[in-house]
């Protein structure tokens, strides 16, 4: 900064050195020609024509000194704002060094925050997980228990001649199913968030899986005296499925079809086939949803009736399990309902076919277990 100011003052003086040498050099002149005329003062013209040579010889050298210093002062402020320039450039690269540094620091935070977010799940789901198995335990003894008291009553042991044991016994292990049902359905939930949830797919005839569901609800449906119909629009329909879960995706939206609809609804139960996908539809006439609450059905523990004076019951993660199980077949779950007229579930689940022949003695054993599972799924009615 000091020499740039002393290279300045140089030029000024310069400047400056080079007019006066340009009025030294005309006022030399002017006395020369005077002088000369004058022929007494010759001398004295010598003498002045000596001062403006030089006077001549300082003004050259003053040009040359400005013309040298003029380069040096445009050297020095091309490079100034060279500098300058460079200077705005680091300061540009060191914003956008910050700014990205800034980002990288709030991605980290965010990676640790979701990181925290996952092992609070992982936590949460082990908790459910153990909560459910400690649960299950007492349950699977208590429901021993039950059947050996009705093995006992049955054969005598105990004498029960008003049937009062037997009324209670029924109730007892109504609730036994319902708390069953709610921890079976906790536990493949865990599983499910887990990854340790996994379908046993084998060629099946969905059209028999639907049969055989509305031939076992029925006598529940009867009781309600609520009307299901089936209209298939296929008699046979092999794909690859698990057919326990694509029966207990049908016994959830019928249990709650059953649930929702008055005495004397009806529910009518469609099946076929559409472009590659087998499509299952459960429409019934009951108090139906809210449109503003369809969206909240399939999150897992919301309800749409959350009173405490609620005539259903419901944990609020039948249909979100249902969902989940829909999806594991690479399917879809639609619901179109309109308040006061009915809903209407649209099971979706695309046609493959696996080459396998299955075991009649597996078909068998999977509709054996269907009465167990029944009165498990509907116990909430």
């Amino acid at each position: 900064m000091k020499k740039s100011k002393t290279i300045y003052i140089a030029l000024i003086t310069s400047i400056v050195s080079l007019i006066v040498s340009f009025i030294i050099v005309f006022y030399f002149d002017g006395k020369i020609k005077t002088l000369i005329n004058n022929q007494n003062s010759f001398e004295m013209a010598r003498v002045f024509g000596l001062f403006r040579s030089v006077s001549i010889v300082l003004m050259i050298m003053g040009i040359i000194i400005s013309v040298l210093l003029f380069i040096l002062v445009i050297k020095i402020l091309s490079k100034k704002s060279n500098s300058n320039s460079n200077n705005e450039n680091l300061l540009d690269k060191e914003c956008e060094l910050n700014n990205k540094n800034l980002e990288l620091n709030n991605k980290a935070k965010e990676l640790e925050e979701k990181e925290k977010e996952l092992e609070y799940d992982k936590l949460k789901t082990e908790f459910f997980a153990n909560l459910s198995h400690e649960f299950k335990t007492p349950l699977n003894v208590l429901m021993g228990s039950m059947q050996l008291v009705e093995l006992y009553a049955s054969n005598g042991t105990i004498i029960d001649s008003q049937l009062k044991l037997d009324k209670y016994m029924k109730t007892m292990k109504k609730n036994a199913f319902r708390l069953l049902r709610l921890i079976n359905n906790i536990i493949d939930l865990t599983k499910i968030d887990s990854s340790y949830f996994h379908l046993e797919l084998h060629n099946y005839d969905i059209v028999k899986i639907v049969e055989g569901v509305i031939e076992s609800i029925n006598i529940n449906a009867k009781i309600k005296s609520v009307n299901i119909t089936l209209k298939k629009e296929v008699e046979e329909k092999i794909i690859a499925c698990d057919a326990e879960k694509i029966e207990r995706i049908l016994l959830n939206i019928l249990s709650n079809a059953l649930k929702f609809t008055d005495e004397n609804g009806k529910i009518e139960v469609e099946i076929g086939d559409k472009d590659e996908n087998v499509y299952i539809s459960v429409k019934d006439d009951g108090i139906g949803i809210h449109e503003e609450q369809l969206e909240l059905i399939f999150q897992r523990f919301r309800q749409v009736d959350k009173s405490f004076t609620r005539n259903r019951e419901g944990s609020g993660i039948g249909l979100s399990l249902v969902k989940a199980l829909v999806e594991m077949h690479n399917g879809k779950i639609i619901v179109d309902s309109e308040y006061g007229k009915g809903t209407n579930f649209i099971v979706q689940i695309p046609v493959i076919i696996l080459e396998e022949e299955l075991p009649k003695e597996m078909y068998s054993n999977f509709e054996d277990g269907r009465l167990e599972r029944l009165r498990i799924e509907l116990s909430d009615l």
